[in-house]
């Protein structure tokens, strides 16, 4: 028996709480895992490659707690690699 698996057979099988560690997802001919479904998939011990893991920033849902203005803040991303590690 193959210990091998889909990325939906691993999402299905974490969901019904039936994923064992012992189990190897495959990601070959996978184009892209939604992020939601990559954090599932981390939380399980599944280290899901990270140029597979897209984005929908229309799924994304306001956060009703929130009270205030939105502000932009400016980033350095050259900067917070050099000091990342």
């Amino acid at each position: 028996m193959s210990n091998q698996v889909t990325v939906k057979e691993a999402l299905e099988l974490i969901a019904s709480g039936a994923y064992t560690s012992e189990m190897e997802v495959e990601f070959t001919g996978v184009e892209r895992v939604e992020a939601l479904d990559a954090v599932a998939l981390g939380e399980a011990g599944v280290d899901v490659p990270d140029d597979l893991i897209c984005y929908d920033d229309d799924a994304i849902a306001d956060d009703e707690a929130f009270d205030g203005p939105w502000e932009s803040i400016d980033s350095d991303l050259e900067e917070e690699k050099s000091t990342s590690g």
